[in-house]
């Protein structure tokens, strides 16, 4: 029950969209979408890999000070 408190939303979703576009990368692959399957692919990895290497905790109290 542990391993069910810790499973967030944000990864759950990251990785549905990870496999949907994959899998439409498998499906699509002798037609003229794949370009477009793959600059969504390259380009939701890139976000889903900067949302989870970043800092931020929504969660926090604490706002940041960002000098402006």
């Amino acid at each position: 029950m542990e391993f069910l408190k810790r499973i967030k939303f944000e990864y759950v979703y990251a990785l549905i969209v990870l496999l949907v576009l994959s899998g439409a990368l498998f499906y699509f692959r002798q037609e003229k979408m794949i370009l477009m399957i793959l600059g969504a692919l390259i380009a939701s990895s890139s976000s889903i890999t900067t949302f989870f290497f970043t800092k931020h905790d929504p969660k926090s109290e604490k706002k940041e000070d960002t000098g402006a």
